[in-house]
């Protein structure tokens, strides 16, 4: 009862590298910063953070449900040939858990660093299992909604379909210094906004994520609907 159950040992908040391979595929990630990872293969994307993050809490969370003390015959569990392997890498170590044959609702695993044969549940394969486009940032906008300061929405007219100059419609708005040096939206003529009525929308359409990705931009996207430029970081990114 007393026995350490964890499947895999490596420092957690060490890792910046994440590679799972099954078969001919290998699903890698990269971390840059405290809180972002980017996809390396089988292509190059921004990561979810909390996906890709959620691949380490199962590796951490997920216990031994049997061990196999006293086998060494990798073979016989499929663990010498495994069907996966998820490898953690970061600060100067590497720690890779070896996944084999199906037992029961289980699969063998084993950490290449220690000589225990056991099992797992198969929930964590599952977890493994997830592809880029899964785990790929949904997130529309860079920067998070309390540092937007100026945002321009540029609607085509129904009066003008496909026009662009004087067949538009432009509102701009951003943000400025107020009564007691209070942070208020304003508008293009310098009229303060209702600081709920500016913010509630914006905030929403900030946080705005994409359901899913299409493999090859529509024909629509050479005459949007709308355009909407948001500046952030000082104004010098937008």
């Amino acid at each position: 009862l007393l026995r350490d159950k964890s499947i895999l040992k490596f420092d957690r908040g060490a890792v910046d590298t994440i590679e799972i391979v099954e078969g001919t595929k290998t699903l890698a990630f990269k971390k840059a910063g405290e809180v972002e990872w980017n996809i390396v293969q089988p292509v190059s994307l921004r990561g979810d953070f909390g996906a890709i993050d959620g691949i380490l809490n199962s590796l951490t969370s997920t216990q031994v449900q049997k061990f196999y003390d006293g086998e060494t015959d990798l073979a016989k569990f499929g663990l010498d040939k495994p069907m996966m392997t998820a490898t953690v890498s970061g600060g100067g170590t590497r720690a890779t858990l070896l996944i084999g044959k199906a037992d029961g609702g289980n699969r063998f695993a084993k950490d290449s660093n220690r000589p225990i044969i056991f099992t797992l549940g198969e929930n964590l394969v599952r977890d493994l299992r997830k592809n880029a486009q899964d785990l790929r940032r949904r997130d529309i906008f860079d920067s998070r909604p309390y540092s937007a300061q100026r945002f321009e929405f540029t609607r085509l007219s129904a009066e003008a379909p496909g026009a662009k100059a004087g067949g538009a419609d432009v509102i701009a708005i951003e943000k400025a210094k107020g009564k007691d040096d209070a942070e208020v939206w304003k508008n293009a003529a310098g009229k303060e906004l209702e600081t709920e009525k500016a913010a509630d929308p914006l905030n929403k359409f900030t946080s705005l994520r994409a359901d899913s990705f299409e493999s090859t931009p529509p024909a629509g996207g050479k005459t949007p609907q709308l355009t909407v430029v948001r500046a952030f970081g000082q104004r010098k990114r937008t």
